[in-house]
C-alpha cells in the first residue's frame, strides 16, 4: 500500500485511518507519512489532523547527530522555498498524550556503535556532502523524482543487500521500524478495547511496518483516505 504519490507537478502524501474489522478491537489509528521539509500549509494540515487524536506516537532521533541534519535539511528547504517540519510542526501545542518511538540518547548510541566503520564514516562525511551537494544543486522537480520509484521496489532492489547489521539502513531505517512497531504493538496489546484515536506521525518510509502490523495482525481496514500534498513543483 503507497502513502506517497509523487508526479512531475507535486509530491504529496495519503492520510488514513485504520479501525479493526475484530470487535474486541475499538482503538482506532490515523496515520501520517511525513517528510521533513515542505510547505507551511502542509505541516498546518497534519497538526489539523493530529488536534483530535488523543494519543500521539512520533518520531524524533535524540542526538547531537540529528541537530546537524536538521540544521542541513533547514539550509536545503530554504533555498527550495520550503520549510522543515521542526520549523512549523509544533508537536507540543497539540492537546493529545506524545508517545515518543525513535532513539533515545541511550538506544541511539547503543546503536551507533554497532555500526561498522565504514558506515559511520558515511554517516560523518558522505552524508553531510549529500546535504551539501543538494543544498547547492537540487530544484523541486528534481526532488520529486527521488520520490518516484515506489518503497517496495526500492526494497526489492536495495534492501536484502544493505538490511544487515551494522549497517547505515540499519541504524536508520530497520532498528527505528523496530522501535515504532514495537510501540504500536504494545498500545494495541494493553489498550485494544479502548476507544481512542492514535495518531501515528513518523516518516514515510518508516510507514509500511505500521500498516503490515495493522492489517496482517490485527484485521485492521483503511478508511478515510485524504491527500496532504507536500509540495507543489513549479
Amino acid at each position: 500500500m503507497q502513502v506517497v504519490e509523487s508526479t512531475d507537478f507535486y509530491l504529496r502524501v495519503i492520510k488514513l485511518d485504520f479501525s479493526s474489522r475484530d470487535p474486541e478491537l475499538r482503538l482506532q489509528f490515523r496515520i501520517l507519512p511525513m517528510f521533513h521539509i515542505g510547505t507551511e500549509q502542509y505541516y498546518r494540515q497534519v497538526f489539523d489532523q493530529l488536534r483530535s487524536c488523543h494519543e500521539i506516537i512520533y518520531e524524533g532521533v535524540a542526538s547531537k547527530k540529528s541537530n546537524d541534519v536538521t540544521r542541513h535539511y533547514r539550509r536545503f528547504a530554504g533555498n527550495l522555498g520550503l520549510v522543515t517540519q521542526n520549523e512549523v510542526l509544533k508537536m507540543n501545542e497539540l492537546p493529545g498524550k506524545l508517545i515518543h518511538a525513535d532513539f533515545t540518547h541511550e538506544t541511539g548510541a547503543e546503536e551507533w556503535r554497532k555500526l561498522r566503520f565504514y558506515d559511520k564514516l558515511k554517516m560523518r562525511v558522505l552524508h553531510p556532502l549529500k546535504m551539501y551537494y543538494y543544498s547547492r544543486n537540487m530544484d523541486r522537480r528534481k526532488l520529486v523524482k527521488e520520490f518516484m520509484p515506489s518503497a517496495e521496489e526500492n526494497w526489492m532492489a536495495y534492501g536484502p543487500l544493505e538490511d544487515e547489521a551494522g549497517s547505515m539502513w540499519n541504524y536508520i531505517i530497520t532498528a527505528r521500524d523496530n522501535i515504532l512497531r514495537n510501540t504500536v504493538r504494545q498500545k494495541l496489546e494493553q489498550e485494544g478495547r479502548a476507544e481512542k484515536l492514535i495518531g501515528v506521525v513518523y516518516g514515510a518510509a518508516h510507514m509500511k511496518v505500521v500498516i503490515r502490523l495493522l492489517i496482517d495482525q490485527y484485521r485492521y481496514v483503511p478508511e478515510k483516505p485524504e491527500f496532504l500534498e507536500v509540495f507543489q513543483v513549479r
